[in-house]
């Protein structure tokens, strides 16, 4: 990838980290905690951060990644696919020494890993079989099962076909921290273009009972399947989706950002009796209609101690919005903050200097492609600024953790036409 010094003098220097952010601390990394974290060192809004670029992997046409302790060794590694060629590799943390997931699966388009410490599995959801022209057929989701050896293909088996199976999320749906799946669709079976009218069914699947003991049987059975529920199949073009305890409730709500703009999808009850509560929150893109409109991708963060939500609007739009809470009932307010995206794919929202509000990480694959970092310079957030993290980084998409243990909100995002996974290290 070549030298970054040029980008990097281009980055202004901010102030120390005030609080250890959630982070897997490693020995080796125990030199680097000595960062000054008192209160008065807590920088102003807006205060940029500095960055340094690593290089982690080159992959045809990347589109999706996830960050995992996949060894319980205290280091998180990243999980990425290709959308083009099959291709789903683990890069193993802190040399990202690449170990394949499986060559097997086509188009892939999502996945998300399941390593969570006191849960018994221990793999990771795949989608493949993608396809828009098609929405009829394919949409193959997987639970992948890591094999004994390291260098050793992962273990497959098929858990459902939703056709245009899209995004993959893990939920904790009933408050018994049983993780249950999420899959998106973007799409409704006999969708077409521009309008894309069927309704994408949204739907949960209860991981098996044999799963969770960690001895499903060698050929498959009935008790070995993963139970599916419709969640709701009324909105067109479910492109972003995200899931987080909305309203702290021990529950984990879904967030999702279509053609219809931004909802709320709120569980109540337990088990087959689950039911859902689904609320607009905003309209999205309002310029725009036919085959271009609503979100594409949803954030939300907190801002002077209320909350935000950020978008990328319309689907695979041009513009960065911010969107504010208005009077109960109403939607929310909202404010563009750049309209100068080509295609934009990847979004994140994280409080990346430590001043207590959340900054917007986005990025677009088309022509220009780009990275950036957002960073409100008023309690009001009317005005960001803007910050370049890498102009070789066509963004499909974008996650924030701390990569190294140091303390610090890192940032990871995977290229498509630039085919590359770049980690950035947050430097303080």
């Amino acid at each position: 990838m070549g030298s970054r010094r040029g980008f990097l003098k281009s980055l202004p220097v901010a102030a120390c980290l005030t609080a250890d952010r959630a982070g897997l601390m490693a020995a080796s990394w125990s030199a680097r905690r000595g960062l000054a974290r008192d209160s008065e060192c807590r920088p102003a809004v807006g205060k940029q951060v500095r960055w340094r670029a690593h290089p982690v992997a080159k992959i045809p046409h990347g589109y999706q990644l996830a960050v995992a302790d996949a060894e319980g060794r205290g280091r998180l590694d990243i999980f990425a696919l290709s959308s083009e060629e099959s291709v789903v590799e683990r890069y193993e943390n802190p040399g990202w020494a690449p170990h394949s997931v499986t060559t097997a699966t086509v188009k892939n388009i999502s996945l998300a890993p399941l390593f969570r410490a006191g849960y018994p599995p221990r793999g990771m959801a795949l989608a493949s079989g993608f396809s828009l022209s098609d929405t009829a057929t394919g949409g193959d989701v997987w639970w992948a099962e890591r094999a004994a050896s390291l260098d050793a293909e992962w273990n497959l088996r098929g858990i459902a076909r939703i056709p245009t199976a899209h995004r993959l999320r893990w939920a904790d749906l009933e408050c018994n921290g049983r993780l249950e799946l999420l899959v998106v669709p973007l799409v409704g079976a006999g969708a077409v273009a521009p309008d894309y009218k069927a309704g994408a069914p949204i739907t949960r699947l209860e991981m098996p009972d044999g799963l969770l003991r960690g001895h499903l049987s060698a050929g498959g059975s009935e008790a070995d399947l993963w139970s599916p529920h419709l969640v709701d199949d009324t909105l067109t073009v479910v492109h972003g989706a995200l899931v987080m305890d909305w309203d702290g409730d021990g529950r984990d709500e879904l967030l999702t950002a279509s053609f219809e703009g931004v909802h709320l999808f709120h569980p109540s009850g337990k088990g087959v009796g689950l039911k859902w509560t689904k609320t607009r929150l905003a309209s999205g893109d309002p310029a725009h209609a036919g085959s271009r409109r609503g979100s594409s991708e949803i954030g939300v963060g907190r801002l002077a101690g209320r909350r935000i939500l950020a978008t990328i609007e319309p689907w695979h739009g041009e513009q960065v919005a911010v969107y504010f809470e208005a009077n109960a009932g109403s939607l929310w307010d909202r404010r563009v903050i750049d309209a100068s995206f080509k295609d934009g794919h990847a979004l994140a929202v994280a409080d990346l200097n430590g001043d207590g509000n959340d900054e917007i990480v986005a990025g677009y694959r088309g022509p220009g492609t780009s990275l950036y970092a957002y960073y409100a310079t008023d309690a009001s957030g009317k005005n960001w600024e803007r910050q370049s993290l890498d102009s070789q980084m066509a963004a499909s998409c974008v996650v924030v953790l701390d990569l190294n243990g140091d303390g610090r909100l890192d940032i990871a995002a995977v290229g498509a036409s630039t085919g590359n996974v770049v980690w950035y290290e947050n430097l303080g």
